[in-house]
């Protein structure tokens, strides 16, 4: 199954069409409890996890934090890649996509 995951509400761009600059709230990072999800993501043989926000590559050690954790789940990401220089290649490589 798919699941999205919003890692960030931030960005590093101020496009029209996504927030244009409105205001997003004082919570801006996105928080989940590893553990939690695990025990969720455990029910599914075939876990992909689709990767977006704001702007996902902000938190990149989260990213490799997840990667870590569900080796076996299959990775998308969503992104402006101005910051996909910044992921470590072997990370990287472990995309399926990039969107």
């Amino acid at each position: 199954m798919n699941y999205h995951l919003v890692l960030t509400k931030r960005c590093n761009l101020n496009c029209q069409y996504c927030h244009g600059g409105e205001e997003i709230g004082p919570e801006t990072e996105i928080q989940y409890n590893l553990d939690d999800l695990a025990a969720f993501l455990k029910k599914d043989d075939e876990i992909q996890l689709m990767l977006y926000g704001g702007e996902p590559t902000l938190r990149i050690p989260l990213i490799i934090e997840l990667m870590d954790r569900f080796p076996q789940a299959r990775f998308m990401l969503q992104t402006n890649a101005l910051l996909l220089n910044k992921i470590p290649e072997d990370y990287a490589k472990r995309f399926h996509s990039i969107l």
